[in-house]
């Protein structure tokens, strides 16, 4: 009987430590949803003007394969220029896969490469499809477990343009498994120019 209830003990104790350290929230994730809205200036190619707004809305998740650091990855975006009183809407849609490098302690190096498809329609106008990849590189750092900041480059290519961005973005988590932040991005889309803000929310699973 004392060997069966010593059993139970030590099974109830192990399975207690288990438990925390599924729920223990390490300072970088990679199991996570993700939502941005932003908003910003584009001059250039969609601008009728020296400067007209551009606003989008976007959707990511990412998930750790096992105990790798291999990652599966897939994001939607919608995005909405208005030169004067048209619109210009583009929607893209993207899956891949990536990996991390942990080059020290709190500092991760990152790359994905995703391929998927982009539309864009314009007002009273033909709307077009096209196949879209992309890849990109970039630092996470966690300054403390609760406040991260990220620094990413990345190249996306259609049919129609290339365009580079590079994105720099803070993270802080209010609770344990959700982080509230801000984003400012640079887009470089060979022949218009964005300069945009971005509120973001991930929740870490």
């Amino acid at each position: 009987m004392r060997k069966r209830w010593g059993i139970m003990m030590l099974f109830a104790v192990a399975s207690t430590v288990s438990a925390h350290r599924l729920n223990e929230q390490l300072p970088l994730q990679y199991d996570y949803l993700d939502a941005h809205l932003s908003s910003g200036s584009v001059t250039g190619l969609y601008a009728k003007g020296e400067s007209d707004n551009v606003t989008s809305v976007g959707l990511g998740a990412s998930y750790k394969w096992q105990e790798t650091n291999g990652l599966l990855v897939g994001d939607y975006s919608a995005r909405f220029y208005h030169p004067d009183d048209d619109t210009i809407e583009r929607y893209q849609l993207r899956f891949g896969g990536g990996y991390r490098w942990s080059l020290a302690k709190q500092l991760d190096l990152v790359t994905h490469v995703k391929v998927g498809g982009v539309r864009i329609r314009v007002e009273q106008g033909d709307n077009e499809t096209d196949f879209v990849y992309s890849a990109d590189i970039g630092l996470r750092y966690a300054v403390t477990p609760k406040f991260e900041m990220s620094l990413t480059g990345e190249a996306i290519r259609n049919q129609w343009q290339d365009e580079n961005i590079a994105t720099l973005r803070a993270d802080y988590a209010l609770f344990r498994r959700v982080a509230l932040g801000g984003l400012i991005a640079y887009r470089d889309g060979e022949g218009h120019y964005i300069n945009e803000m971005a509120l973001t929310l991930r929740f870490n699973y």
